[in-house]
């Protein structure tokens, strides 16, 4: 048995049971005259079949009703609500009307009509009813407001007007009033007598933040925002939460470029309990994220954060905001502590877990890198980003061979990322470079070599990866015009002369026996401020090749100088001097 047939079945029982009772009723009313007992009769039939949901029959006796007896309203009413349900709106206003001539005094009657007149727009005809509501009842203070909205639907301004002046009248003065009469002021461009309207709703309600937020937008809207800022001051006296009043005057504060003004209704906001936290999650958003604004807040920006968290401690936006900010300010250990709690309330955010790997590799703590990737592939396994950081890791740990495989894993779950796959496979042939060096194995080098080649698909323009590559591969003498190629590139897309960029320049060129050009590039790069042992080193080198030797001791010298345990160019600057 299905609901429907349950329901069905509850009302015919309900009805039977019903006019039980009615017909009780009927045999104990001896005096109800033939045409008031037919008429009743009629009348419940016509209910039993509306609770069957056999219209048809329903009104046809509804009909019935209103030809037995005409001067009876409520079988109009409910020919008029049945044929509001078929959307037969004209037919219903037609049955409502009639219910209505026949019973003034009935005020549903009257609100069923301007649900009526509501669904067909109809709003002229909706405030007619609401006026014959006002003259039944002249102090229904609903009936105002009502009529004079019908009014402004249909931008009736000076009906709307007459009818609040028939309140102030019958009821009294309301800053609801005011506001309204403002509001339709403005509509009508009729500036002054909107200012004469809210100097005179102030003057009665001095403390309505409904009127002074009107005056305030009132200047804000003539762009007179010190005399707007004079309300809004009025306004926090009487309500400092007000957050309309907050905001506010923080825009026009933030507009004006007045910082010191500025900074002092934030800190306000902030400490406000009525502002969303998602707007406060905005304002600050707005700040971190443009240089003039962190320089101007920097030293509140720790406290204002700190207040958020005490307000909002368990959510994570606040906690990861100030270790962002701590990081930037290179204070690693305070921003590993807060991206350790925002985790806490927000465990499932793969943003939060790199930010907060990353950190202890601006640490150079790549012990605590690879625990902490550890940690978060527990998490997410499929997380190519955290193998890469590990694998970073365990490079600069000198764990080559552990770098590789971490690296590899990261490869399976990286396919589209482009940056991360350069970098990825950058690491992969400094590691495989480092395995070559530590064991003489060529394997290595041509790993090394795929790998470099590997990255620079992704990322072309990598200055570090093309000048590291052409080192390596003048290192082993091996295809120079390849490397200088890629450090002619990099030397190119440099914007400011690199020491190191130069040096390998330099000894390509010098692999290439090109020693007089080798000599100008080497002297460059000492000129833009490379001095390492190494530098010096190459220079000597090269002023050796091209038949120097004692200027070549010199530079020799200035690395030994610099790197004293050198055992190789020590007894290189022996040699030299014994010949």
């Amino acid at each position: 048995m299905t609901i429907q047939t349950l329901i069905m079945i509850y009302k015919t029982i309900s009805t039977i049971l019903f006019f039980a009772v009615i017909s009780v009723s009927f045999s104990q009313e001896s005096t109800m005259g033939s045409k008031d007992r037919k008429y009743c009769q009629t009348y419940f039939s016509a209910e039993r079949s509306k609770l069957l949901e056999d219209y048809e029959t329903a009104i046809n006796k509804y009909i019935a009703c209103t030809e037995i007896n005409p001067n009876e309203s409520s079988a109009f009413f409910e020919l008029a609500k049945i044929l509001f349900l078929r959307s037969d709106i004209e037919g219903a206003k037609s049955y409502a009307l009639s219910a209505i001539n026949l019973e003034r005094k009935n005020k549903w009657y009257f609100y069923f009509l301007i649900q009526l007149y509501r669904s067909q727009l109809d709003h002229e005809k909706e405030a007619e009813v609401w006026e014959e509501l006002l003259d039944l009842d002249p102090l229904n203070v609903d009936y105002y407001f009502d009529c004079t909205m019908a009014y402004l639907d249909f931008k009736a301004y000076k009906q709307a007007l007459k009818t609040l002046k028939s309140y102030e009248k019958n009821i009294g003065y309301s800053e609801q009033v005011f506001l309204i009469k403002s509001k339709i002021f403005e509509e009508q461009g009729e500036e002054k007598k909107q200012f004469k309207c809210l100097q005179k709703g102030i003057q009665l309600f001095p403390k309505s933040i409904f009127l002074l937020e009107a005056f305030a937008q009132y200047y804000i809207d003539k762009s007179e925002y010190d005399l707007a800022n004079n309300f809004y001051d009025k306004i926090m006296q009487i309500e400092p939460n007000n957050s309309i009043a907050l905001l506010t005057s923080y825009t026009i504060f933030k507009n004006k470029d007045n910082k010191e003004e500025e900074k002092r209704v934030l800190i306000k906001i902030i400490n406000s309990p009525n502002i969303q936290e998602l707007k406060k999650q905005e304002l600050l958003y707005n700040i971190l994220t443009k240089e003039e604004e962190i320089t101007f807040y920097y030293d509140h920006i720790p406290s204002i954060l700190e207040n958020c968290i005490l307000m909002y401690p368990e959510s994570s936006f606040f906690y990861s905001v100030l270790a962002d900010f701590y990081s930037l300010d290179n204070k690693y250990s305070l921003a590993r502590q807060y991206y350790s709690l925002a985790i806490e309330y927000e465990k499932n955010s793969t943003i939060l877990w790199e930010r907060f790997i990353y950190i202890s590799l601006l640490e150079n703590n790549y012990t605590q890198t690879i625990l902490d990737a550890d940690l978060a592939l527990e998490r997410f396994p499929l997380q190519g980003n955290f193998y890469y950081y590990k694998g970073l890791a365990q490079f600069y740990e000198k764990d080559y061979q552990e770098s590789v495989a971490t690296l590899q894993k990261s490869l399976l779950y990286i396919m589209e990322d482009k940056f991360l796959l350069a970098s990825i496979y950058e690491t992969l042939g400094n590691s495989y470079h480092e395995l070559a060096e530590r064991n003489f194995l060529d394997e290595y080098h041509k790993k090394s070599d795929d790998s470099y080649e590997k990255a620079l698909t992704y990322n072309p323009n990598n200055e570090y990866l093309l000048n590291n590559y052409s080192y390596y591969l003048s290192l082993r003498g091996e295809r120079l015009e390849l490397a200088k190629d890629m450090i002619e590139k990099c030397v190119s897309i440099t914007t400011e002369p690199n020491p190191s960029f130069l040096d390998t320049y330099a000894w390509v060129l010098f692999k290439l026996k090109e020693y007089n050009q080798a000599e100008k590039i080497i002297q460059k790069c000492i000129e833009y401020g490379g001095d390492s042992a190494i530098i010096f080193e190459h220079y000597g080198d090269i002023l050796q090749a091209l038949g120097l030797l004692n200027q070549a001791v010199l530079q020799w010298e200035k690395a030994l100088e610099k790197e004293p345990l050198n055992q190789n160019l020590r007894q290189k600057i022996v040699k030299a001097k014994d010949e």
